[in-house]
């Protein structure tokens, strides 16, 4: 089983690959404007991260 904080990379990956996918770009040209964002998403998982291993974001300190 993979541990929270690989998973929440890997989310965070796919995240970035849909954001830069042209099929979503595309649609946010269209004027699609949600009312949580991808932006919005992987913010929560940068909080998710520091909540559960805050040393991998501080670099150690």
């Amino acid at each position: 089983m993979k541990t929270l904080a690989q998973l929440i990379g890997e989310t965070s990956g796919l995240i970035s690959e849909i954001k830069a996918h042209p099929d979503y770009q595309s649609l946010v040209n269209q004027g699609y404007q949600p009312e949580i964002t991808l932006s919005d998403a992987y913010a929560m998982l940068g909080n998710l991260m520091w909540e559960i291993a805050p040393s991998l974001i501080s670099g150690g300190r």
